[in-house]
């Protein structure tokens, strides 16, 4: 059995609580990640997996089902804690909830809000689904409590407030009983245990909340390993050493370090974190090059390999007349001024073709970023007429000057959200172009399983020069680059083809076979 134990955790020090996101704000980041696609890899090859969730998530079955791995069996420390059983989902509308006889509704775009006798009563926030996310409740215009509900139906858990500032946090089970209560006062994090559940835990009162998790998922960890378990750990920065002391000493352990947790390195924390591991595995060659310099002991248990696999899902670029170019830009690198009027050089010269540029994860002051830096390199070096695909005038304009235009342009700035946005966009994809310092993984990935070239400035595992792609040798490179393979079929096609054979390299099955032979030669290294 495969034990996965994800790090799905929470921003600021309460990190085991999952942030509680409204709707409209849920869509800046992608959830995706290495335990997420992991499951995914194993289940496609009907594996036997389990998951395990520390963390405070009232809404872990919408993200299941979100991420397509809603079927996978897991184990919840706080449905141990909350002692709740059913799995069930269950829808709650507003009508549902108690309410005074004198509330008064008001539908906004984002939420709901409710007033009593003139004054601010309740915010209904929603969650991306359309459930009860949470509800705010106000008493003189400061907020008194906040419901979080369960995604099964149930208030999970009311924090009180006192002037506007926390005071505790009940955790209840389904009839509202409450079951533990957390102290928020900034010298205060106890956890009190709730008398008449006293036999349920090991104590009545607990230093901090990570103590009674730890507490939980020990308890189940000893009563369900056994000699043939394997842990895979999403490692991170800040509980990975307490999730390992956790683990019995005769299971295997594989270490998964994706680089969206693991920025900054603490090398004797990382050095303490390999000698328990038996296999580490990083979606980054210069991590695994950097282990190799700095801690070459704990060299031979790190392995470079995607947490993505490759599914044969071509697309249909081939049924547009005009070539669509897909630019990715990175903002963690900063904006490359000279790669960007690169990119927009060639789509200005080659009017048979379309560009999208896409950026992950971006916030809007991201968007803006990239938008402003776009019109700043077109406006300096180039012609706006170029990139006008047609246009008509618009009906107000006395004159035919270009600002008083409609334009439709051969280029469009996209924020990649999530994994069906991405799959969009390069669906009709000719051409992906990513010239970062380390080129996106799952954009390779992606591009690989839907057979489209791809230029970029390093190379990988995944992009071949000449066969799957081309790496340039200097940004200046990039015209004969995507001349290369926009320039007739030939060497497009076979791309396609040596493409369609990584699919075959980087399948499910293949990842899998992978981990059992580096597992192996762990154990045969004892």
């Amino acid at each position: 059995m495969y034990y996965f134990i994800p790090s799905w955790s929470g921003s600021g020090d309460r990190i085991w609580h999952r942030d509680i996101i409204p709707w409209y704000r849920s869509m800046q980041r992608l959830e995706f990640d290495d335990s997420i696609h992991q499951i995914r890899i194993f289940q496609s090859e009907n594996l036997p997996v389990q998951l395990l969730l520390p963390a405070y998530m009232p809404h872990a079955r919408y993200l299941l089902h979100r991420q397509d791995i809603f079927e996978t069996d897991y184990y919840s420390v706080f449905d141990e804690i909350q002692g709740i059983q059913s799995k069930e989902m269950q829808v709650l509308q507003i009508k549902d909830l108690d309410w005074e006889p004198d509330c008064e509704f008001v539908y906004t775009p984002f939420l709901v809000m409710v007033r009593r006798q003139g004054q601010l009563y309740a915010h209904v926030e929603f969650g991306v689904e359309g459930f009860i996310s949470f509800i705010k409740f106000f008493k003189d215009d400061q907020l008194e409590k906040f419901y979080i509900f369960d995604d099964r139906g149930f208030v999970s858990s009311i924090t009180y407030y006192e002037e506007g500032q926390p005071l505790y946090q009940d955790y209840l089970q389904p009839d509202g009983d409450w079951r533990i209560r957390e102290h928020l006062k900034p010298d205060d994090g106890r956890v009190e245990v709730n008398p008449a559940y006293l036999l349920d835990f090991d104590k009545l009162e607990y230093e901090c909340m990570p103590d009674l998790i730890l507490e939980k998922l020990g308890h189940y960890i000893e009563r369900n390993a056994g000699a043939d378990s394997r842990f895979v750990l999403a490692a991170h920065p800040l509980y990975t050493q307490a999730i390992l002391r956790l683990l019995p000493k005769n299971v295997q352990i594989i270490l998964s370090f994706f680089h969206e947790r693991n920025h900054t390195v603490d090398w004797s924390a990382l050095e303490a974190d390999l000698q328990q591991a038996d296999l580490v595995l990083t979606d980054r060659m210069d991590f695994k090059k950097a282990i190799q310099r700095y801690l070459p002991r704990q060299a031979q248990k790190v392995h470079y390999l995607s947490p993505f696999d490759t599914r044969l899902q071509l697309g249909k670029s081939q049924r547009r007349r005009e070539s669509k170019i897909f630019y990715q830009i990175n903002l963690e690198e900063g904006l490359n001024d000279y790669a960007i009027f690169k990119v927009l050089h060639y789509v200005a010269k080659h009017p048979d073709t379309e560009l999208t540029i896409g950026v992950y994860n971006a916030w809007q002051e991201g968007i803006q970023k990239v938008e402003t830096k776009v019109q700043e390199v077109i406006d300096e070096y180039l012609n706006r007429y170029e990139f006008v695909k047609n246009y008509r005038r618009s009906e107000q304009a006395e004159n035919a000057l270009l600002e008083n235009q409609e334009q439709d342009l051969r280029f469009t700035i996209k924020n990649i959200t999530d994994e069906l946005s991405l799959i969009q966009e390069l669906d009709d994809t000719r051409l992906i172009i990513d010239l970062s310092e380390q080129p996106n993984l799952y954009t390779q990935i992606a591009g690989i399983s839907a057979g489209i070239p791809q230029i970029n400035l390093v190379g990988s595992e995944y992009v071949t020069h000449l066969q799957n792609g081309y790496i340039l040798d200097s940004i200046s490179d990039l015209p004969t680059a995507a001349d290369y393979y926009l320039e007739g079929l030939k060497n497009w096609n076979q791309a396609l083809i040596y493409s369609i054979e990584k699919i075959h390299h980087n399948t499910g099955l293949e990842l899998i076979g992978r981990w059992e032979q580096w597992l192996k030669e762990a154990e045969n290294a004892k």
